[in-house]
């Protein structure tokens, strides 16, 4: 083992220690981003073969639209997604549909009650951004990009020379 992978390993050993630790630490609470490391970023496998790399990553809730890849440099790929606009617009159309409705209705509804969770753990983050970094440059036209039952699989051709650049997602 080179040192480099050493002191790789030791970091994220002592990374993953301490969001063990926050996730203990707020287990149940409602706070963004620590109730569980897929709040982070979404899980993913990243495989590498003799001429190109594979990751699959985990993104349930989200749909094709939600999700953006993005080659930034020659050796970099950059996961995001977001839930954002949809919740967004969803509200706005349920705020539309209230003031249409009569105020006498609004004022008769029961206030919900309140909930105590016991466990939370399929909570989906409104908005992720990870980024790969490739030990070796990457081929950005030759990327392809499949999104299926939640799981999107990207294959990642090597490659001698790249340029920024979108990929698209069938």
């Amino acid at each position: 083992m080179t040192i480099y992978q050493q002191l790789f390993n030791n970091t994220r050993r002592d990374m993953q220690r301490v969001v063990s630790t926050l996730e203990n630490t707020f287990a149940g609470t409602k706070v963004p981003f620590v109730g569980t490391s897929r709040n982070l970023y979404p899980p993913t496998d990243t495989i590498e073969t003799e001429d190109h790399y594979e990751l699959e990553s985990e993104l349930p809730g989200y749909k094709k639209k939600d999700i953006k890849i993005e080659v930034i440099d020659r050796n970099t790929l950059v996961l995001t997604g977001s839930l954002a606009e949809e919740e967004s617009d969803q509200s706005e159309s349920e705020d539309h549909e209230h003031d249409a409705s009569s105020s006498s209705a609004a004022a008769a509804s029961p206030p919900l009650p309140h909930v105590h969770y016991l466990t939370m753990e399929r909570n989906v983050a409104d908005y992720f951004s990870r980024a790969f970094t490739f030990p070796s440059p990457i081929q950005a036209d030759g990327i392809k990009a499949r999104f299926e039952d939640g799981i999107l699989k990207v294959i990642v051709p090597k490659s001698g020379n790249s340029q920024a650049q979108q990929v698209n997602i069938e």
